[in-house]
């Protein structure tokens, strides 16, 4: 019976390579008791306790734990709300792969440091965060700490709408449909499916496009007048259900 190879048995080259590899599984095992130990120690308002296990875990490379430590500081649960305290952990689980501490840690930074503010919204876009491709979109438009770009910041802006950022598919649309080389049948996908996500704005510009009509798009009142009802519901478009016809 033909062995198999000994790099395939044992991968290891030494055992104090074998040693470094069960130390950091058993370190990141660890850690992550930590965190769900905190978990059910915030539970029961032993804030000392939880802070002291979340920050256990964050300094193992726990992301959870960073997360926890970076919301009881930043939410003033327990302790006292200080974003000075709680960027580094904020930091720490951006670095972690946490989206959402990236768009907080981004969104603290915009007027301080705008640098810092691109680089963790282009962390949590890389991410997949709806949220944080929107918001980067949006300082790539303005140049906020990075090279203005009109053309990227629209391009993000419809990869934000695709994450599922509705939001984001209603200026996209409206993008489509008023600026250049419009294409109102594109135009018309993106504000219906906004506005089938219940997002006001999306509704509101839908409704004009229904009511309107556009080449490639007939009007249609009976849908112009849902999606102003839609909108007026949602309270951030002014429509007048009048104004349909």
């Amino acid at each position: 019976i033909r062995r198999p190879p000994r790099s395939t048995l044992f991968p290891y080259t030494t055992l104090s390579d074998l040693a470094a590899v069960l130390l950091s599984a058993t370190l990141l095992l660890t850690s992550s008791a930590a965190a769900q130990n905190g978990d059910a120690a915030l539970a029961a308002e032993e804030y000392s306790e939880a802070m002291r296990l979340y920050t256990q875990a964050c300094t193992a490379g726990d992301v959870a734990g960073c997360r926890g430590a970076f919301a009881m500081h930043s939410e003033g649960t327990g302790v006292p709300s200080d974003r000075a305290a709680a960027t580094p952990f904020g930091v720490r689980a951006c670095e972690l792969g946490d989206a959402p501490a990236c768009v907080s840690i981004a969104g603290w930074s915009v007027q301080s440091a705008p640098e810092d503010a691109f680089r963790y919204y282009t962390r949590a876009c890389a991410l997949r965060s709806p949220v944080g491709c929107m918001r980067l979109a949006a300082v790539r438009r303005r140049g906020i700490g990075c090279t203005r770009d009109a053309d990227e910041g629209w391009r993000l802006m419809a990869e934000a709408c695709e994450l599922g950022e509705m939001g984001s598919c209603a200026m996209v649309g409206q993008q489509t449909l008023y600026g250049q080389d419009p294409n109102p049948v594109e135009g018309h996908r993106l504000l219906s499916r906004s506005c089938t996500a219940h997002n006001a704005l999306g509704c509101g510009a839908f409704g004009v496009l229904m009511r309107d009509g556009a080449p490639g798009v007939p009007a249609d009142p009976v849908a112009a007048a849902a999606a102003f009802e839609e909108a007026c519901n949602g309270r951030q478009w002014p429509a007048d259900r009048k104004s349909v016809v």
